[in-house]
């Protein structure tokens, strides 16, 4: 089923088409129980929210800002902006004070909606900075409010006494209006408001529904957070197909959430199945080896039925059918119960490189991953895998509809169509430089192969030895990153003689039982074997062990995982200078 209702339209299409049946549901963070949420009850939400803002006096094209972790309120707040013809302003959650005014004053925005504490606090300081900014409406109705804060409110203060009726007929938005300005995390630089209008969302579902399939009543984990378009667009795609969104709130929630809900459906990040992998090596590595060789077995099996012959098209020898069958009826289905995957049936998977590696783990395990490639400025989906063509592992498959390929100097893939965006909002000079000639400018560099795409790299983030040589870092990660032994990589060369990296150890080489040698030993195996496919001067000559991950926290990850280079370099500045001097690395290597 997809509705393909208007957004403006979509939370009374659902309510009169589901009434008291379920579409969403969330965990009460206090009770850590799952509350479910009618469509009735969730359109309800959706029109006193219209109504409240524009009783605060917030009118059509005016911008709010939506400041918190996934809640289902960030779902009402959207849905209520959209039917009132307001646009929405999402940000990540953890972003900084700085950046937040900075949105803040370009966007003008009304009303800012914060989630907790944390969000309110740094939300509450921008009065008086933001001429433009009334109030602040807070999610939690356990928040203190400020003393002497007599302009903010609890959304539960907000909506009373407001009435659920829409006295008026309100105009449906036209293609050409903004629904969202999202924010692009940016990776170095400030960030650029991508303007996605209604138009875009509608044909951006409309292609993704002949693409990917999600069924009636099926549990769609959100992880995700909302400020991102990927899982921004994927949560109203999931809504129009009649789908029960299921909020998580906390990423660190996401693995008992899995088994708590047990999912039909969610869109991932790499970082996802790279943890899971490891995981299901590090407690192979654990088992006695004759059972280990049998677990081993079965994902060579299912590696071999799933992407040597099924992936390819080609018909499975029938030892091998056989073969398969068992082991999927043991120990793969036994790895997905342990995961909470056994419902498992559609993973779409972007916003990262995916090693070929673990693409192919996915698939011997049997799992629907769905690999594809976007941007913001695409309404997310530019391309993605199908269920009903071959599957190529380390392409992003095949241009959804709608949108129109070629490629540019240096193999830049340029993009137009229905769900590309024209503008970065009040940015002239960003637009300028991005949408050129009518084409959006991607940055990265990729081919095409039997209609499915590939991705060679990332343009503005080539690093430039010092002797000349063009070095892709994330693949160069990508390829160390899918060894179980490896949490996290960060490659070094923009001005080097030689590429370098920082790495860090996943948690089965770092007991307290395991010396730093054998750990070091063991990464440098790692290291050379990941490396052999690579040219010579691609390869990592030398590396760092270090013993802090790059989080979100830190300022090392992007919101959806990508590695703040700049931000590393600053952190992490003795250890990359340890890399590049001869006596200090010597010295350290010999420890």
């Amino acid at each position: 089923m997809f509705l393909g209702a208007p957004l403006s339209l979509l939370s009374g299409v659902l309510a009169e088409k589901f009434g008291r049946e379920t579409v969403l549901m969330y965990r009460d963070p206090y009770v850590c129980f799952w509350h479910s949420v009618s469509a009735s009850y969730m359109n309800s939400m959706v029109c006193r929210l219209c109504n409240a803002m524009l009783m605060a006096g917030v009118n059509r094209g005016d911008r709010i800002m939506v400041l918190s972790e996934n809640m289902p309120e960030y779902i009402y707040v959207s849905l209520a902006a959209y039917k009132a013809g307001m646009v929405v302003v999402p940000v990540f959650s953890g972003t900084s004070r700085e950046r937040l005014e900075t949105i803040a004053k370009i966007t003008e925005s009304r009303l800012l909606f914060a989630g907790e504490s944390e969000q309110y606090a740094m939300a509450a300081t921008l009065y008086g900075a933001c001429p433009a900014l009334k109030r602040v409406i807070v999610f939690d109705s356990e928040v203190s409010l400020r003393k002497g804060d007599m302009t903010s409110r609890h959304m539960n203060g907000f909506l009373k006494n407001v009435s659920a009726h829409i006295a008026q007929p309100m105009p449906q938005p036209r293609n050409d209006e903004a629904a969202d300005i999202i924010f692009t995390s940016g990776t170095t630089g400030e960030p650029k408001g991508v303007v996605i209008t209604h138009g875009m969302y509608s044909a951006a579902f409309k292609a993704n529904a002949e693409k990917i399939k999600v069924g009636e009543g099926w549990k769609v984990l959100e992880y995700l957070p909302y400020n991102h378009v990927f899982e921004r667009a994927w949560s109203l795609f999931c809504l129009q197909s009649g789908a029960v969104l299921v909020v998580n709130q906390r990423p660190s929630h996401l693995q008992r959430a899995l088994r708590e809900i047990r999912p039909e459906a969610m869109c991932c990040v790499p970082h996802f199945w790279e943890k899971l992998r490891q995981t299901v090596y590090t407690q192979i590595a654990s088992q006695p080896r004759a059972i280990a060789e049998v677990w081993e077995r079965c994902l060579d099996v299912g590696r071999r039925r799933n992407v040597d012959f099924a992936g390819k098209g080609k018909p499975v020898p029938e030892d091998l059918e056989r073969e398969y069958r068992m082991c999927n009826k043991t120990a793969l289905s036994m790895m997905r119960r342990e995961a909470g995957l056994e419902n498992a049936r559609v993973m779409p998977t972007a916003g990262a490189v995916v090693a070929k590696e673990i693409e192919e783990f996915a698939r011997a395990c049997s799992l629907p991953m769905l690999v594809g490639y976007g941007l913001t400025e695409t309404t997310a989906t530019v391309s993605c895998d199908d269920f009903l063509q071959t599957v190529t592992p380390g392409s992003v498959g095949r241009t959804i509809s709608g949108i129109s390929l070629k490629f540019g100097e240096n193999n830049e893939i340029l993009l137009r169509g229905d769900t590309v965006a024209h503008e970065y909002f009040r940015n002239p000079e960003a637009s300028k430089e991005t949408f050129r000639d009518g084409w959006l400018h991607t940055g990265d560099a990729g081919c095409m192969e039997n209609g499915e795409l590939f991705i060679t790299g990332r343009i503005k983030q080539l690093m430039k030895t010092s002797t000349g040589k063009y070095v892709a870092p994330e693949h160069i990660e990508a390829a160390v990153n899918a060894d179980p032994a490896v949490a996290q990589t960060v490659v070094i060369a923009e001005g080097r003689k030689f590429v370098g990296a920082l790495i860090l150890p996943a948690k089965m080489l770092t007991g307290a039982d395991v010396a730093p040698t054998d750990v070091r030993r063991r990464i440098r195996e790692v290291v050379e074997k990941r490396q052999e496919n690579l040219p010579p001067f691609c390869r990592i000559k030398r590396f760092m062990i270090i013993t802090e991950p790059l989080t979100t926290d830190n300022g090392c990850l992007t919101p959806t995982l990508k590695i703040r280079r700049d931000a590393v370099a600053r952190k992490f500045s003795e250890e990359i200078e340890t890399i590049y001097d001869n006596k200090k690395y010597r010295k350290y290597d010999n420890l």
